[in-house]
């Protein structure tokens, strides 16, 4: 199974009905990343413009040049370091309309025995959620006077399930207790929101990927075979295999389906 690092503009655009998403605006952290990009790419082709907030603008540029030319015109950058929540008021301007919120980015660190201090527990704590909460309070009160939106959390398996380490062989980047704690934050803050925004009539989901490994230097088959015997599907996740999900998440026609998390995990959280 190939290690895919971006799904390709062109499979969404041909294998997707497409929403009229027009005049619309979403607001993507990290969205010219793996997953976020599956995000960013289904907003485009859908008609509607994309601002992503990230850290490094030049990954953004790398992944602008991926996107046909009629549709980079939709797309929009910022600069945001999670890890400096301070800046969010800066980024998030009061007058920004926006109708979908992805909160996708996360700044973690990895390691079954990572050692934890002050400092490191509040980088990560902000990097996994605290900055989403604020970008989120703070697009709220546009969306709120709209009386219409849809907010998107990015999860994880680690938010309903604990790692089995031995999986990670001698590489130690298993996911931090930080992250397991934070993601499962992620699910709480997800169904909290729906019940709270929902007299604005303002949507809320999670959506929590699987086993979806990063390209890495040198491909481990026996890492992907350590992961792959605890999936019931047998195999790993690969970009494509959220862009249903995500398809449905944004979709228009999508208003009944609120408080809800999409586990795209090939079935590895049902053992």
């Amino acid at each position: 199974m190939k290690l895919d690092p971006y799904l390709d503009f062109q499979y969404i655009y041909k294998n997707y009905n497409k929403n009229n998403l027009n005049n619309k605006m979403a607001l993507i952290t990290g969205g010219s990343g793996r997953v976020g990009s599956v995000f960013t790419n289904t907003f485009l082709v859908n008609g509607c413009e994309v601002l992503i907030l990230s850290r490094d603008e030049k990954k953004f540029l790398d992944f602008r040049k991926r996107i046909p030319i009629k549709y980079k015109k939709k797309l929009y950058w910022k600069k945001l370091d999670l890890l400096n929540p301070e800046t969010v008021s800066e980024v998030v301007d009061k007058k920004l309309n926006v109708d979908f919120l992805i909160n996708n980015a996360a700044s973690h660190h990895r390691g079954e025995n990572y050692v934890y201090n002050y400092n490191n527990i509040k980088d990560e704590f902000f990097g996994l959620i605290g900055s989403s909460i604020l970008i989120t309070e703070k697009t709220l009160k546009n969306m709120r006077k709209q009386k219409n939106g849809k907010i998107i959390n990015v999860g994880s398996i680690w938010g309903f399930v604990a790692p089995k380490f031995n999986t990670y062989l001698e590489m130690n980047i298993a996911p931090s207790l930080m992250t397991s704690v934070c993601k499962s934050g992620i699910e709480a803050m997800t169904k909290y929101l729906a019940s709270r925004e929902s007299k604005y009539n303002i949507i809320v989901n999670a959506l929590s990927p699987g086993w979806f490994p990063r390209k890495g230097k040198k491909r481990r088959l026996d890492y992907i075979n350590m992961i792959s015997k605890d999936v019931p599907l047998k195999r790993i996740g690969v970009l494509s295999d959220l862009v249903s999900a995500v398809n449905f998440l944004v979709d228009n026609k999508n208003q009944y389906f609120t408080g809800q998390v999409i586990r795209v995990d090939g079935g590895h959280s049902i053992w």
